[in-house]
């Protein structure tokens, strides 16, 4: 179980594990001071995803969730409320020490890394464009921009293309995206799952198989500064290669 030490490295914040109380970057999930820090301990990365909760709810029904104790916050001066965490820090800053003019250094990002390879996303492009099939590295990937609810989301796209389904005479509304060889597939939270082929087939035309599912990659919803605090080589979506300060 972690919590929030109120810490901060590089203007990012530090976690803690309440069993060793060993502190942990939650951009590199590497152990900064603790009894892990010694060690090659890395904390896995999992995909997530911020959502309206009527589009979440939507999509997920059967979701539960967790109420907040009001007095327990109210203890720590704490508001469990949107924007709260911001106006209550408001006119804080702390120094960068690295520093890039690529991005403003307060937009949104989300950052996804394979091995040594990374690449930032910016949030309102990714939302704009909804669908952009591209590479990290020598991987290709496909993001995907929600912008009913803000979600984005990566995954592996292998050797397809993707674009929007929307065609009005389809029944199954969650099918979202359509490939360049004809196949249909529905977004998941955790993989591309492919439910039909969109295109007519000719009588007596024996139909290929299905493909397979494809992954979801994690990423990280960050600001530009901070991310580019930790990972000064990654690559910017719609950017030339970022010009960087020093302290």
């Amino acid at each position: 179980m972690f919590g929030t030490s109120g810490l901060l490295f590089r203007s990012n914040k530090l976690m803690y594990d309440r069993e060793s109380h060993t502190l942990w970057s939650n951009l590199t999930g590497e152990a900064v001071v603790g009894p892990f820090a010694a060690g090659a301990a890395r904390l896995e990365f999992l995909p997530v995803v911020r959502s309206t909760w009527g589009d979440w709810r939507t999509k997920h029904p059967d979701t539960t969730v967790t109420v907040l104790d009001d007095a327990f916050g109210a203890r720590w001066r704490f508001r469990y409320q949107p924007g709260a965490a911001d106006r209550a820090r408001a006119g804080v800053s702390f120094p960068i020490w690295q520093k890039s003019d690529a991005l403003p250094p307060g937009e949104e990002v989300y950052a996804v890394r394979l091995g040594e390879r990374s690449k930032a996303y910016p949030v309102e492009r990714a939302l704009a464009l909804r669908v952009i099939n591209d590479h990290l590295g020598d991987t290709p990937v496909v993001v995907l921009g929600d912008p009913e609810s803000g979600g984005v989301r990566v995954y592996r796209r292998g050797e397809r293309t993707f674009r929007l389904d929307e065609r009005p005479d389809r029944p199954d509304r969650t099918a979202t995206l359509a490939d360049d060889r004809g196949v249909v597939w529905r977004l998941e939270e955790e993989r591309l799952v492919p439910i039909d082929r969109g295109g007519a087939e000719a009588p007596g035309t024996v139909q290929e198989a299905l493909p397979a599912p494809l992954e979801r990659l994690p990423g990280h919803r960050a600001l530009w500064f901070a991310w580019y605090g930790f990972y000064p080589d990654t690559e910017v979506f719609g950017v030339e290669p970022p010009g960087a300060t020093g302290p």
